[in-house]
């Protein structure tokens, strides 16, 4: 049950950073879960134990959980847009 409620979360997480980056919604759903359960598991890695507090690996959705795996999810997106921009020119 976890995973699937990762997996949901995951989703809306990486929407939700697609939307903050204003990118074009042309990878749909797949890459959102892909980019946001990564996010939140990198974030929950290597931003909580930094900075204290809860994460989503662990089971806590509190809101300081959700606004660091949007952070993660953010900033694997934006490493993915460059990768992606560079790779076309």
């Amino acid at each position: 049950m976890a995973v699937i409620l990762l997996i949901v979360t995951g989703g809306a997480l990486g929407w939700l950073a697609s939307i903050l980056f204003r990118v074009d919604d042309t990878h749909g759903i797949t890459a959102n879960i892909i980019v946001g359960v990564t996010g939140a598991v990198v974030s929950g890695l290597v931003i909580c134990p930094m900075i204290g507090g809860s994460n989503v690996l662990a089971g806590q959705y509190g809101p300081f959980a959700l606004v660091v795996s949007v952070l993660g999810s953010a900033g694997l997106l934006a490493l993915f847009q460059v990768a992606r921009n560079t790779a076309i020119r």
